[in-house]
């Protein structure tokens, strides 16, 4: 592999507010507020790491899975997508997506993902 080559990045938020019984994932039920904010600081801080690992890599798609992403605030997002921003190069056709839970969903929210970035979203249901 070429330090040029493409990649995309994965961003885990583990909270829910319910425990899916398909779910497999490293997720975790909150009965109070997560702090959203400190969370995303910390991904932010972890980005930076890989990104001084990986210099001169471009990035082509970004994947936020969980736990259920479609809690987290529009600016968490936000603040995580400008990280990965700082930390590499973004291809213009870059793919990000945000997995939704249909029992998560605010409109209010998903303007606020659409405006950080977000391009796509992956519903997260099973039946």
């Amino acid at each position: 592999m070429t330090s040029s080559e493409a990649f995309g990045v994965y961003v885990h938020w583990p909270f829910c507010k319910a425990k899916c019984p398909y779910c497999d994932f490293n997720s975790h039920v909150r009965h109070e507020a997560v702090d959203a904010i400190s969370f995303a600081e910390a991904l932010a801080t972890e980005l930076r790491w890989f990104g001084e690992q990986t210099p001169g890599r471009k990035v082509s798609s970004i994947f936020f899975g969980g736990g259920t992403p479609s809690l987290m605030p529009p600016k968490a997002v936000a603040h995580v997508l400008d990280a990965i921003a700082e930390c590499w190069p973004i291809a213009s056709d870059v793919e990000v997506t945000l997995e939704a839970n249909p029992t998560s969903i605010e409109a209010e929210n998903f303007t606020g993902y659409r405006a950080a970035g977000v391009n796509r979203v992956s519903w997260a249901c099973k039946r």
